[in-house]
């Protein structure tokens, strides 16, 4: 039986929305990101260059999801992204130039605490701009403190690929090691 799929830009809005009025509690910069989004969506003038494509987010939360968990108590469970998760992920693919398509957000800043899926985050988002953003000859770099921090993405990018025949197969990945 396959997968319903989610309407993950809802998601994302009910977020925004639910910040706003209180009903999740939130740091200053989130409820200013909330804001921000909302605005946005608001903004109908023709000289405003960006506009929010629900189908490139829901494209990219999709593909997410697609995934299973490689460590800890949900390993080889489907990702299932938070409402939290969906909002960054659909704000940083969702929002694009409206003469070119191109993404609007080239950066993001988020701090969660430990144990709230900062590599799967990452991994994901990796795979996805690796394989399935149409870039052809794409690199990524992972940075940290330490070259074994940075060496977690990698590994935790390469067991999701492995563990995922439909990214393979659809993408004709490969998962090789180098060392």
């Amino acid at each position: 039986m396959a997968k319903a799929k989610r309407d993950h830009s809802a998601i994302a809005l009910q977020y925004a929305h639910d910040v706003i009025a209180g009903t999740i509690p939130a740091c200053r910069f989130v409820k200013l990101a909330c804001q921000r989004h909302l605005d946005d969506l608001a903004n109908d003038s023709v000289l405003w260059p960006y506009k929010f494509d629900p189908a490139k987010a829901n494209r990219f939360c999709t593909f997410a999801e697609l995934f299973k968990h490689v460590k800890g108590p949900l390993a080889r469970q489907f990702f299932v992204l938070e409402p939290w998760q969906c909002f960054i992920f659909c704000n940083l693919f969702g929002w694009v130039l409206k003469t070119t398509g191109k993404r609007r957000f080239r950066k993001a800043h988020v701090e969660v605490p430990r144990g709230s899926g900062k590599s799967f985050a990452v991994s994901v988002i990796t795979l996805y701009m690796l394989s399935a953003d149409g870039e052809a000859g794409a690199e990524l770099f992972s940075a940290a403190n330490t070259r074994e921090q940075a060496r977690i993405v990698l590994d935790v990018a390469r067991e999701m690929a492995k563990n995922c025949p439909k990214y393979l197969e659809k993408y004709g990945a490969v998962v090789a090691a180098n060392d």
